[in-house]
C-alpha cells in the first residue's frame, strides 16, 4: 500500500481520528487529576499516543481498509482494543505504585463518562468542529463540579479489591466476547448472543461468588489477628496495673528510707555516711530493675505488643534489644504498624538474638531489623520481600533484605509524612 493511500484512508477517517485525539486529550487531564503529579507522570499519555497510533489509525483505519470484511480482523480488532486497554492500566499501576484496582477502577470510570460525552454529542449530527466544543463545553463543567472529589480519590483506599477487581475485569471479558461473537457471520449471530448472556450471567455469578468467599476468608483472618491483639492489650494492661501498684509501693518505701537515711546521717562520719548512701542506691538500683518496665512508646497497641514480645524473649532466653525511643508514625494507619511489627516478630521468635530498632528519620519512617540464627541447619531463617510489597507500594517506601552467615537483616523506610 503506497502512502498516497495511506493518506486517502486517513483522510476519510479523519472524524474518527480526530474524536479520537480528543478522548485521549480528556483522559489524561481527568486521570491527572485524579492520582495528581508523581514520579512516571509522562507515561500515561505517552502510553495513550502509542495506542492511538496503533489502535486508531493502525487497525481500526489502514486494516479497516484492507481487510475490514474478514472475521479474523474483526477478532483480531476487539481483541486488541481489550487487551490494550487493561495493559495500559497494568503497566501505569506498576510505575505509579498504586494499587490495580484503584487505578482501573478510576481509569474505567473516567472512560465511561468521557465516551458517555462523545456518543451523545456524536448523536447531536453537528459539525466536527461544533461537535468538539460541546464535548470540551459539557467535559469542563463536570470537570469543574467533581473536580474536588476527584482529588479525594488520591488519598482513598479501596478496602474490597478483589470485588471491585472481579466486577471490572468481567466486564472487560463481557464486552470483548460480545465484539467477538457479533463480529462473527450474520448467521451465528441470534444462538451466540443468547449462549453470551447466559453464560455470563453465570460466569459473573460464579466469579462475584468466589470473589466473597475469598473476601470473607480475609475477614475471618483479620478478625483471628483483632482476637489474639485483644488478648495481649488485656495482659498488657494487667502488667500496668500491677507495675502501677509496685510503683506506689516502691515510690513510699523511697519517702521512708530517704527519711531514715537523713536521721542517720545526722550522727555519722563522713566514710560511713558514703557507705550509708552507696548501700541504699544499690537498694534502689535492684528494686527498680525488678519491676520491670517496659514502655517503648506512646501507642498502645505497639507497646503493647512489643512488651508481649519483650516478655516472651525473657522467658525463651532470646537477647533482645528494642529501642522505639525516636518512633513518629505521622501518616502511617497503626493497623499497618501493627501488621508490619508482628511479620517482624513472626520471624525474630525463632532467632537467638534479636535487635529491633524503629526511629523516624526526617519524613521516614525507617524499620531496622537484625536476627541471629540460632543453629543454622535447623532454624534457617528466610524473609521474602514479598511480605511487605502492600506496604511500600502504600507509602512510597524501599526494602533493604541481607544474609550474612548466621545474621540476617531487614531494612525498611516508609514515607510517613
Amino acid at each position: 500500500m503506497s502512502i498516497t493511500m495511506i493518506l486517502n484512508i486517513l483522510t476519510e477517517n479523519r472524524i474518527m481520528l480526530i474524536e479520537a485525539i480528543l478522548g485521549n486529550i480528556l483522559i489524561c487531564i481527568a486521570v491527572y487529576t485524579l492520582f495528581g503529579k508523581r514520579k512516571y507522570v509522562w507515561f500515561f499519555p505517552a502510553a495513550c499516543g502509542v495506542r492511538y497510533i496503533f489502535y486508531n489509525i493502525g487497525l481500526l483505519s489502514i486494516w479497516n481498509a484492507m481487510y475490514g470484511t474478514q472475521n479474523w480482523y474483526k477478532i483480531t480488532m476487539s481483541t486488541c482494543a481489550s487487551i490494550t486497554a487493561v495493559g495500559l492500566v497494568i503497566f501505569t499501576a506498576f510505575l505509579w505504585k498504586e494499587p490495580l484496582a484503584k487505578v482501573l477502577t478510576g481509569v474505567f470510570a473516567i472512560e465511561c463518562i468521557n465516551d458517555g460525552i462523545l456518543y451523545q454529542a456524536m448523536r447531536m449530527k453537528l459539525s466536527l468542529l461544533q461537535e468538539c466544543l460541546v464535548v470540551i463545553l459539557i467535559f469542563s463543567i463536570i470537570y469543574i463540579i467533581v473536580r474536588p472529589i476527584i482529588k479525594k480519590y488520591r488519598t482513598y483506599t479501596i478496602k474490597h479489591e478483589v470485588i471491585c477487581l472481579t466486577i471490572v475485569f468481567t466486564y472487560f471479558i463481557g464486552g470483548w466476547m460480545s465484539n467477538f461473537l457479533y463480529n462473527t457471520s450474520a448467521s451465528l449471530r441470534q444462538k451466540p448472543m443468547y449462549l453470551l448472556a447466559t453464560s455470563l450471567c453465570i460466569g459473573g455469578g460464579c466469579a462475584l461468588i468466589l470473589a466473597f468467599v475469598i473476601h470473607t476468608r480475609n475477614i475471618f483472618r483479620k478478625k483471628k489477628e483483632l482476637e489474639q491483639n485483644k488478648k495481649q492489650m488485656e495482659n498488657y494492661y494487667r502488667e500496668i496495673q500491677q507495675e502501677i501498684k509496685e510503683l506506689g509501693d516502691f515510690k513510699a518505701s523511697v519517702e521512708g528510707a530517704l527519711g531514715d537515711l537523713a536521721d542517720l546521717s545526722s550522727n555519722l562520719s563522713q566514710k560511713e555516711k558514703k557507705e550509708q548512701v552507696k548501700t541504699y542506691l544499690d537498694s534502689l538500683k535492684t528494686r527498680y530493675q525488678s519491676l520491670n518496665q517496659l514502655f517503648f512508646c506512646e501507642d498502645y497497641l505497639v507497646d503493647g505488643i512489643l512488651t508481649d514480645f519483650a516478655a516472651f524473649c525473657k522467658q525463651q532466653e532470646i537477647e533482645a534489644d528494642i529501642l522505639f525511643q525516636n518512633y513518629h508514625r505521622g501518616n502511617i494507619q497503626i493497623e499497618d504498624i501493627v501488621d508490619i511489627l508482628l511479620k517482624f516478630i513472626k520471624y525474630a521468635k525463632i532467632a537467638g538474638k534479636v535487635q529491633l530498632h524503629v526511629a523516624a528519620v526526617k519524613n521516614q519512617l525507617i524499620f531496622s531489623m537484625k536476627l541471629t540464627e540460632k543453629n543454622m541447619g535447623k532454624t534457617a531463617i528466610y524473609i521474602s520481600k514479598r511480605l511487605f510489597k502492600k506496604y511500600i507500594k502504600k507509602y512510597d517506601g524501599e526494602i533493604q533484605l541481607e544474609k550474612n552467615n548466621e545474621e540476617v537483616s531487614v531494612i525498611m523506610g516508609l514515607k510517613r509524612i
